[in-house]
């Protein structure tokens, strides 16, 4: 296997880990915490039930995520375009979202900064390796002409 290719499914890969660790805190957060906490203080019912709400919308999503990833392993030059989705919107929101809670004074930034530049990097790795892993150049790599 060609280093692209290689390059192609570690991100693939890596993205799915961290995406089930999230769905994995998302539905424990949606099953666990949030319910209990919602009929344990009733006076804050209506704000529980939108973070629950929420919470199931989000793991649903994360779970739908990194099985989107594993299989865009499973052809990973032609589906590469799945690590550019994950960029846009996906990673890019995220540090959207984090950016907001610093800057609007709901988090410090040393609880957000590693998570952030994490993601900066991450979002960089996904690009190069999208870039990299080209049709065209995977050909090269491989010897055969394109037709």
């Amino acid at each position: 296997m060609k280093k692209s290719v290689i390059l192609l499914r570690f991100c693939y890969w890596l993205g799915a880990i961290l995406d089930a660790h999230a769905a994995w805190n998302l539905t424990l957060l949606r099953y666990r915490e949030i319910t209990s906490a919602v009929w344990a203080h009733q006076a804050a019912h209506d704000f529980g039930m939108k973070a629950l709400w929420a919470a199931g919308d989000a793991y649903a999503l994360m779970w739908g995520w990194t099985l989107l990833l594993i299989w865009a392993d499973r052809k990973p030059v032609e589906r590469r375009g799945v690590l550019l989705l994950t960029v846009v919107p996906v990673i890019l929101l995220l540090d959207a979202q984090r950016l907001h809670l610093w800057l609007g004074g709901f988090l410090d930034f040393g609880q957000t900064g590693f998570w952030f530049f994490f993601l900066v990097a991450l979002a960089a790795l996904f690009t190069f390796s999208y870039f990299c892993a080209s049709p065209k150049r995977v050909l090269q790599e491989t010897g055969r002409e394109s037709a």
